[in-house]
C-alpha cells in the first residue's frame, strides 16, 4: 500500500500508528512519496515491521527516497527493515 503522506514525522506518527495494520495488510509499503521524516517516522516503520512479524507475515518497504535510506542506515535499522541504505 502506498503511504499517502508526504511525511513520516512526529506530527503524523499518531495517524500512522492508527492505520498501521491497514498499511501492512498487503505485505508491501510504498514510501516513494515520503519527503519528510524523523525518528518518530522510523519508529513507525519499526512498529509496522514488528506487527507484521508478530502475525507471521512478511513486509517489504519499497520506494524509499535516498535521504530516508541514509537516515535508516545512520540509525542502523536499514537491514532490519529490509531497506538498502545505499
Amino acid at each position: 500500500m502506498k503511504l499517502d503522506a508526504d511525511a513520516l514525522s512526529f506530527e503524523r506518527a499518531a495517524q500512522g500508528y492508527a492505520r498501521a495494520d491497514e498499511l501492512i495488510a498487503d505485505g508491501r509499503v510504498d514510501l516513494s512519496e515520503v519527503r519528510q521524516f524523523d525518528s518518530a517516522g522510523i519508529a513507525l516503520l519499526l512498529e509496522m515491521k514488528r506487527r507484521a512479524q508478530r502475525t507471521g507475515r512478511s513486509l517489504e518497504f519499497v520506494g524509499a527516497p535516498s535521504q530516508l535510506r541514509g537516515l535508516l542506515g545512520f540509525f542502523g535499522v536499514d537491514t532490519l527493515l529490509g531497506v538498502d541504505a545505499s
